[in-house]
């Protein structure tokens, strides 16, 4: 276990980033044991602490979780890439863009799962901030809504990794992460034909609350959940 930094992602996520510096990303985790309790300690590692992630059920390798700094980018589009390059039905996924990444790098929450230095898998959830990347203006075109509502934007992982719960390990870290920055919403988009990342969402407390072509044109459900009951 390491000391606690000086100024810790814990304190990020209290205080908020406002005009979106990038602080240092070299937290990371590592927590075996329930879903739940993986989620729990490994929100307390990333707040300064060290521990250890194991996947699935014996032969998944273990990875470590840790915020991504713009350094990463070219690693995020390579895996991203890898991913819609092998998709059956490319409809179901699209590619965020770099202006867009070099956005989120800056100013939200970009977790990756790392095997060694090789990026496993990737989510990015945009803050509670008004941006129209926010899908909260979908419904309510307020900065008072903004300031209230996240969007998980897009979560990709290398298909060695897949099955191992890493989907859902993000999303009930994210929630966490949100909740802490005050948000109450968390908002998703899913394509209908994407019926794994759907039910996922579902189980995970998230409803359908409406569906419109977004993205360039691709029809997407809009998901929504509540944050902060038993987190």
């Amino acid at each position: 276990m390491v000391s606690r930094p000086s100024f810790s992602l814990f304190d990020r996520l209290k205080h908020g980033w406002g005009v979106c510096p990038m602080a240092d990303a070299g937290e990371s985790a590592s927590v075996q044991g329930t879903s739940a309790e993986k989620s729990r300690l490994l929100f307390q590692a990333l707040s300064g602490e060290r521990a250890t992630v194991v996947l699935g059920k014996g032969a998944v390798p273990e990875v470590d979780i840790r915020l991504c700094a713009p350094d990463r980018l070219e690693a995020i589009q390579a895996l991203q890439q890898k991913i819609y390059d092998g998709l059956p039905n490319p409809e179901t996924f699209v590619c965020t863009s770099e202006a867009e990444l070099k956005e989120s790098l800056a100013c939200d929450i970009c977790i990756g799962a790392f095997d060694g230095d090789r990026l496993a898998a990737f989510t990015l959830m945009v803050i509670n901030r008004p941006t129209r990347r926010n899908l909260v203006y979908l419904f309510d075109d307020t900065e008072q809504s903004a300031r209230r509502s996240v969007t998980y934007d897009t979560t990709f992982i290398d298909p060695e990794f897949i099955g191992c719960g890493l989907q859902r390990f993000f999303i009930t870290l994210k929630d966490r992460m949100a909740a802490s920055l005050g948000a109450d919403t968390a908002y998703a988009t899913v394509s209908p034909d994407n019926t794994y990342s759907l039910n996922n969402l579902l189980s995970n407390g998230f409803k359908t609350a409406g569906k419109k072509k977004l993205y360039g044109g691709h029809m997407r459900y809009i998901l929504r959940k509540p944050l902060g009951i038993g987190l």
